[in-house]
């Protein structure tokens, strides 16, 4: 089960452009901030798993950063002009 999910992550991957890359960034960091306060709900449970929630903030901390400043190039990158 986990080859197919897999293989069909790497084929949507092949598939997006270099300005999809942005939208795939938005929806990993809409997943992580999905699961980031689940983690230390599984202190009992799973402790390996609750000792990766300061990890994944800084996972948060930079995908937000970084879609933050491909924002604020997007914005500061002038209009094209029709010749």
């Amino acid at each position: 089960m986990q080859a197919h999910l897999l293989a069909a992550a790497r084929r949507i991957a092949s598939a997006l452009t270099h300005r999809d890359f942005r939208l795939l960034w938005t929806g990993a960091l809409f997943v992580v901030q999905g699961i980031q306060p689940l983690l230390p709900l599984l202190r009992g449970d799973m402790p390996w798993a609750a000792a990766l929630h300061p990890v994944l903030a800084l996972v948060v901390f930079w995908l937000g950063i970084s879609i933050g400043l491909q924002a604020w190039q997007l914005v500061r990158e002038p209009e094209p002009t029709l010749a």
